[in-house]
């Protein structure tokens, strides 16, 4: 399973550094996308388009395969040292898959907000089959 796990490690780098590449090429307004970090607001007629993004931005899936995957390791339970370090662990471990998805995340819609915010003719023609262009 460990394996597995390094596999996934690699993947998941390679497409958040891609990412990452992608929104720093398109050169968004950095004081304002820190801004909407710290301070988020909703502007209107937006609303749909929020609730669009929560499934994206909450990552429940990656929280319900972490515990998942918790559950797989073997641990001495008697050992209540072990048990407590181990706890630590994978609360480390979960933050910090946690925030390599909010990063992901933060990257593509950072670039899919600058494309939506440009001319109407790549506004109106942007969907799944001309993304990439």
């Amino acid at each position: 399973m460990e394996y597995i796990e390094y596999i996934f490690v690699v993947l998941v780098s390679f497409m958040g550094i891609c990412f990452f590449i992608n929104m720093i090429t398109v050169e968004p307004n950095y004081g304002l996308l820190f801004k909407g970090i710290f301070v988020p607001s909703i502007p209107a007629g937006s609303e749909d388009d929020m609730i669009s993004l929560i499934g994206c931005v909450i990552m429940p899936h990656n929280l319900y395969l972490h515990s998942s995957l918790v559950q797989t390791r073997k641990i001495n339970r008697n050992n209540k040292k072990q048990v407590k370090e181990t706890i630590i662990y994978f609360i480390l471990e979960s933050a910090l898959t946690l925030f390599m998805s909010f990063v992901i995340n933060l990257c593509v819609i950072t670039t899919f907000a600058h494309y939506y915010d440009s001319s109407d003719d790549i506004k109106n023609n942007i969907n799944l089959q001309t993304a990439g262009n």
